[in-house]
């Protein structure tokens, strides 16, 4: 029986990337009022709009900002306007690496997530990429 992979390589993109406009920017990138009132708690523009989007990902993607990963500029757009920021500030977020990982560690908390254990891996498929994986 011929195999066939699991999705096609546009087919992870939608999956796993964060969405450049439209109805799922709206769905996934929306901030509640408790949301708000988490981001106002920090004092810097930057930070609020930082973890803004860390905590938009870790919801949607179930993963934090990685360190090099460039987002659509719809995505930062979007988040910053509902805080009533100005986009550009995210340029000064980050500079510290401690600042993100503490972020994405804050948005864990904050949406009930925890880390992979043990008791995880062991439950997982064992494949190096998912990507791989066939029907």
């Amino acid at each position: 029986m011929a195999q066939r992979p699991l999705l096609k390589g546009d087919q992870w993109a939608v999956l796993l990337d964060a969405p450049a406009n439209g109805e799922r920017l709206i769905r996934h990138y929306t901030l509640g009022e408790p949301d708000l009132d988490l981001l106002r708690a920090k004092t810097a523009d930057h930070n609020q709009l930082g973890l803004a989007v860390q905590l938009c990902l870790m919801r949607h993607l179930g993963r934090p900002w990685l360190h090099d990963e460039t987002l659509p500029p719809a995505v930062i757009a979007f988040v910053a306007q509902q805080l009533d920021l100005r986009p550009e500030v995210l340029a000064d977020y980050g500079r510290r690496d401690t600042t993100r990982r503490e972020h994405a560690a804050e948005a864990q908390r904050y949406l009930g997530l925890r880390s992979a254990d043990r008791s995880d891996r062991r439950a997982a498929p064992q494949t190096k990429d998912v990507r791989s994986l066939r029907l």
